[in-house]
């Protein structure tokens, strides 16, 4: 059979491809820094170097974590190339903690496959230039991976702290729980993640007072959570936007790669019914296609292309799930009878 189990060798040709497309766009001449690296992060970072202090005299709504690696890396002197080295390095661990997400409930052609399906729908959804989803997908597939309630909300909590989207994952986990476990532990392990969650942000947010002053706390809540209500309002959703259907159609199809394969998955998993053998795992296909539409709502709300950087972790999961599914009914059999 082929099963690929040298998770070295894995990192090293992930890591690889994420630095190849990064390359890739900086050859083609496509600029080295986006709006957001080059309107507000970049300038922000210089500001905070000449003393300024963060969210009382230089608002953002990204969360206090990304802003500092954000000043970490302007401190470097080489902001452009740590950043994109640091990009591709955020890539390829979630390339890796996607693969062990789809490899532990099935072969590992599946978790191969889907982390390099991932990294190749990155280019086209702006997930090789500098944003902060690259780092918040570490966080959200270590919560679904990890088992300790208390892990699971640090690390929820890690990556809300790069992007507040990060909680449509809640629903996800609270159903995986209910559907998993009696009520009683459920509700107990729930209370646990959403406890642990609240530390890890609230320790962050506390820091904040140490560099920038007790005024910049109540400034970031404002800024990054108080603030980001508005982008929830109705009036503010992206579907109202006439332009919607098409910015979506344009993303859809530059993705068709994946999009096709996980579409053919899931029509034979419900042309089989239920049922769950080595490859085929409802419970697990389950909890992938209730992040997929979780996330997927996002984008009712904003269509911007790194928004889709999350539903593609899991509609790349399920296309990987269709070749393991191919290679081994089809292909494999083939190559049997030929030796």
């Amino acid at each position: 059979m082929l099963e690929i189990n040298n998770r070295y060798l894995i990192f090293v040709m992930y890591l690889t491809t994420s630095i190849y497309l990064i390359k890739n766009r900086l050859d083609l001449h496509v600029p080295d820094l986006f709006y957001d690296a080059r309107e507000v992060w970049y300038p922000l970072a210089k500001s905070l170097s000449k003393g300024g202090m963060l969210y009382v005299e230089y608002s953002d709504n990204k969360p206090p974590l990304f802003e500092y690696l954000n000043y970490l890396v302007y401190s470097t002197g080489h902001y452009i190339l740590v950043f994109h080295l640091l990009i591709a390095l955020a890539n390829t661990v979630a390339a890796m903690l996607l693969y062990t997400y789809v490899e532990r409930n099935g072969y590992s052609l599946a978790g191969i496959t889907a982390g390099f399906l991932w990294l190749l729908t990155l280019p086209p959804t702006h997930g090789t230039i500098i944003n902060v989803r690259s780092f918040a997908s570490i966080g959200l597939l270590g919560a679904l991976l990890l088992r300790s309630p208390t892990y699971v909300g640090i690390s929820m909590g890690l990556a809300g702290l790069f992007s507040q989207f990060i909680v449509f994952a809640i629903p996800s986990i609270i159903a995986r729980e209910f559907l998993t476990k009696d009520n009683i532990s459920a509700i107990k392990y729930i209370l646990t993640v959403g406890l642990a969650s609240l530390v890890t942000v609230a320790v962050c947010y506390a820091s904040l007072a140490i560099p920038y002053g007790l005024a910049s706390i109540p400034a970031a809540i404002q800024d990054t959570i108080i603030s980001s209500n508005s982008y929830v309002s109705w009036e503010r959703f992206s579907i109202l936007d006439p332009t919607w259907p098409f910015r979506i159609r344009g993303v859809l199809s530059q993705v068709l790669f994946v999009i096709i394969p996980a579409i053919m998955y899931l029509v034979l998993k419900f042309r089989r019914g239920f049922s769950t053998d080595q490859i085929l795992s409802w419970s697990h296909d389950r909890e992938i296609v209730l992040l997929l539409a979780l996330f997927l709502s996002t984008l009712l709300i904003k269509s911007l292309l790194y928004y889709w950087i999350f539903p593609l972790l899991f509609i790349s999961a399920l296309a990987g799930k269709a070749v393991s599914v191919l290679y081994y009914e089809l292909m494999y059999p083939i190559l049997l009878r030929h030796n």
